[in-house]
């Protein structure tokens, strides 16, 4: 079942690999962090299949 919101926000984040940038928008989205995760390439591991 989808989720229901008030407000809905899409996010870029550009940078170098390496840096953190999937942590990040994992720590926002579902409020956990984790240091270590293999390398996404293109992909964010949040966002839906289209």
């Amino acid at each position: 079942m989808a989720k229901a919101y008030d407000h809905l926000f899409k996010l870029l984040l550009i940078g170098d690999s390496g840096v953190g940038k999937t942590c990040l928008i994992i720590r926002f989205a579902e409020d956990n962090f984790t240091s270590t995760y293999i390398s996404t390439i293109g992909a964010s591991p949040t966002a839906p299949a289209p």
